[in-house]
């Protein structure tokens, strides 16, 4: 069970909560360097697929506000059942993992320097799952996330039963890069669901109102984005957004280029 500590971050990086929305932050430095970090309240994601599955099964008439309203709240107590009412935890992924995996290429130092957590509290309505990686230039950023890919092929294949259509197959590949005050991105979906398949019904399902969020936090001021998707800026944040669902099918384009001012 311990090995599985590894693979969390991969969990969370292929977007394995099915209803939940996704963020992902990057804090860039002048030279290259920076955090990759990913998050997501689980509270909210609990939720939103126990509500969804209560609408599939028909258990709640979906046209009273009032009853809908009855059941989140409901739904809302019975999820903070199984959890602390407050929480601020570190998670060791190098603990107890083998040196013949550790050992391998850059492994170790990718699981090492990964700070995974748990933190939030019932007081604050929120518990976020997430890690946190800290590099050294976009080189090093791109190997990290290749070996999250990776790690995520190899639970993947190794995992038995059935699993909803969608979570496990469709991979994103994303590449990153910062030259003469141009941050980019390119990113490459692979194996897209088709949303004619029966099967993708269940997951449009649970899956309709979640999001994908990419937050770019930038050393200096922004002079222009360049992008298809949905994007603001907040000072030197620039924020895009994306439907999970979009991404999943592979209709989300999710390259863009920031040019930041001299």
């Amino acid at each position: 069970m311990k090995i599985l500590k590894v693979l969390l971050i991969s969990v969370i990086a292929t977007m394995s909560v099915s209803c939940g929305n996704v963020t992902e932050e990057i804090y860039l430095n002048e030279d290259g360097s920076g955090e990759y970090g990913l998050y997501y309240d689980m509270i909210p994601a609990a939720v939103d697929m126990s509500m969804q599955m209560a609408v599939m099964f028909g258990k709640v008439d979906t046209t009273n506000s009032m009853a809908m309203d009855s059941l989140r709240n409901a739904v809302l107590n019975k999820v903070w059942e199984d959890f602390p009412d407050k929480v601020d935890s570190v998670i060791d992924l190098a603990e107890g993992v083998p040196d013949s995996l550790l050992n391998y290429g850059n492994n170790r130092q990718y699981v090492e320097k990964t700070h995974g957590y748990m933190r939030g509290s019932r007081e604050e309505g929120s518990i976020y799952m997430g890690m946190k990686y800290p590099f050294k230039g976009t080189t090093e950023l791109n190997g990290y996330l290749d070996f999250v890919n990776r790690s995520q092929q190899a639970k993947s294949a190794g995992r038995r039963g059935v699993s909803v259509s969608g979570i496990n197959s469709t991979k994103t590949d994303a590449t990153y890069t910062f030259s003469k005050n141009k941050f980019t991105r390119k990113v490459k979906i692979s194996n897209p669901q088709d949303p004619e398949e029966k099967s993708f019904a269940l997951l449009k399902n649970m899956m309709s109102d979640a999001t994908y969020t990419t937050i770019i936090n930038t050393p200096k001021n922004v002079e222009k984005v360049k992008t298809k998707g949905q994007y603001s800026i907040e000072g030197k944040k620039v924020i895009f957004t994306y439907k999970l669902l979009d991404i999943l099918t592979g209709e989300a384009d999710m390259d863009l280029q920031i040019t930041l001012e001299d």
